[in-house]
């Protein structure tokens, strides 16, 4: 096809200059030709001064033009004219229908005798979607022409999507197949691999990773922050990303939100996705864009919003290309010695989508950290510990489990020359509390109670440093109130001077990070009602905390 356009506009400019859109003609110079993909923008080279008083595009439906800004949008031709009061200049403009990526898609793990459909998406989703599929071990499982795979004795298989429009582009998806045997639903493939593994050969058992990785890696993205300077843009820093949601907008512009299976809509336009992040990559940037590989351009991105308090940010771009999105886990569930591999771009994008393994070493750990920048830690985050090896450039990055679901967003490790592979990241249950408001824009308004507190346990283990402060008699835990603000939630609720707080919201408050973690779920004008119990001159009580 591409050839064709090329033969196509070049006998274009071997024609004779001078012909007209309308009922004028106009002094043309020597045309440029300019060659982009569909979904690919550029910029229209132009010399002299840019008062420009027309612009005339012969076939808007082939490119959209903005000024210099142009923008492919299906396979041919377009002519676009700058027109000025002395003369004109002519852009014939190509557009290429090149194949720029196929992904597949289908489960990483199957039963043996069982069968399971494997879908093939070629981008741009406005070509022929047709692909051949094939099995690189047709004794361990077969595919046939509408991709349903069928098994036949345990193993991995490697199966290949190869496009009828171009058989030189092709895809490919691991799978392994497994004994029929009863295993609990929520049993992960390294355990079942392990459980298997008299079946299987050694090339097999040491691959087992590799269904995870490159399913989970297609949701990998880099994140580029510019900054605007003097001299024109910068880069400020990358880092990476994950693309959690797709919403399909139709040629229409009506929007459908969460789509998981495009094949399934007509009309589509284009996809807007969704990507998870860090703050530190996004924050105070001038423009940001998204990296998917050497092979493709960079995408323009937007901000939807940060959290202030919590290394974590949401992205958002549109394009004609399709992306698969991740998988998202129960990070609640996770323990302490379970497999975890990461994905990111470890010191930019000479290492895309390196991938770690490691071990979850402690599932719930609580951060201080300083998130107003006047050197004093006024926040305490949950994160998630693992020893699996990030640098710079993994941050925003998934950390997944063996079933291949993201259970955290890559943030931050500890640098000390006395310190190995202790890594933090966002736990992926917080990030999907924060979605709701990230995604349309708003900053997450935390709460303060409005009063001081001190940890009882810091007195009981050094009363000599609180002479004036006395616990009573069988009270070991708890924060003593010493100070509280009028007009303040806790004002308002009834916390005075000298309680000591319990429990908040039925959770035992033994540390004040404890007390925050707790505060950080509820929002403020949320209206929710928080029970706090507390201890005073004697007695117990509960009041209630509302939002």
């Amino acid at each position: 096809m591409r050839k064709i356009l090329i033969w196509v506009v070049l006998m274009v400019l071997a024609l004779p200059t001078g012909c007209s859109f309308g009922p004028r003609t106009f002094a043309i110079t020597t045309p440029t030709v300019i060659e982009i993909n569909i979904g690919e923008t550029s910029t229209l080279p132009y010399q002299g001064d840019l008062e420009v008083t027309t612009w005339e595009n012969s076939n808007p439906e082939v490119t959209f033009q903005d000024g210099l800004t142009i923008e492919g949008l299906l396979g041919g031709v377009s002519i676009i004219r700058a027109i000025r009061e002395d003369a004109t200049r002519e852009y014939y403009v190509i557009v290429n229908e090149d194949i720029q990526l196929i992904t597949i898609e289908g489960p990483q793990n199957i039963k043996l005798s069982e069968e399971t459909m494997l879908t093939a998406t070629i981008s741009p989703i406005t070509l022929n979607q047709a692909v051949t599929w094939h099995t690189n071990d047709s004794s361990i499982a077969t595919i046939d022409e509408e991709g349903v795979l069928s098994t036949h004795d345990t193993g991995l298989v490697t199966i290949t999507a190869r496009s009828v429009y171009d058989p030189t582009k092709v895809a490919t998806h691991s799978i392994v197949v497994y004994q029929d045997i009863d295993w609990p639903e929520d049993g992960d493939i390294f355990t079942t691999y392990l459980t298997n593994q008299v079946t299987l050969n050694a090339t097999q058992f040491f691959r087992v990773f590799e269904p995870l990785i490159s399913t989970a890696e297609q949701s990998v993205v880099g994140v580029n922050n510019y900054v605007s300077g003097g001299s024109g843009s910068s880069l400020k820093e990358s880092g990476s990303g994950l693309i959690y949601r797709r919403d399909v907008i139709l040629k229409t512009d009506e929007v459908i939100k969460d789509v998981t299976n495009v094949h399934e809509v007509d009309n589509i336009k284009e996809f807007q996705y969704y990507v998870m992040t860090n703050r530190h990559i996004v924050k105070d940037a001038s423009s940001l864009s998204i990296y998917y590989g050497k092979d493709l351009p960079e995408i323009n991105a937007t901000l939807c919003q940060y959290d202030p308090k919590i290394d974590f940010a949401i992205i958002t771009f549109t394009s004609k290309l399709y992306f698969p999105i991740a998988k998202l886990g129960d990070s609640d569930s996770i323990s302490t010695g379970e497999f975890v591999i990461t994905i990111g771009h470890p010191e930019s994008y000479n290492y895309f989508r390196s991938a770690s393994l490691g071990i979850i070493s402690y599932p719930k750990r609580y951060v201080s950290d300083d998130t107003d920048g006047d050197t004093v830690n006024d926040w305490h985050s949950e994160y998630v510990q693992h020893d699996a090896a990030i640098n710079p450039g993994n941050s925003g990055g998934p950390l997944i489990n063996m079933k291949g679901e993201v259970i955290a967003i890559n943030t931050t490790k500890i640098v000390d020359s006395k310190v190995d592979n202790m890594g933090f990241a966002v736990p992926i249950n917080v990030a999907k509390s924060l979605l709701p408001l990230l995604e349309e824009g708003i900053q997450p308004q935390r709460a303060v109670l409005g009063i001081s507190v001190l940890d009882v346990r810091d007195v009981l283990m050094a009363p000599q440093l609180f002479p004036d402060i006395t616990i009573p008699e069988g009270i070991t835990y708890g924060l003593l109130v010493r100070e509280v603000t009028a007009g303040g939630l806790g004002s308002t609720a009834g916390v005075q001077v000298g309680d000591i707080i319990l429990t908040f919201d039925g959770v035992a408050i033994n540390r004040t990070y404890m007390f925050r973690i707790v505060l950080v779920k509820h929002q403020l004008g949320s209206g929710d009602i928080v029970p706090l119990e507390i201890y005073r001159n004697g007695s117990y009580m509960t009041i209630n905390v509302t939002f």
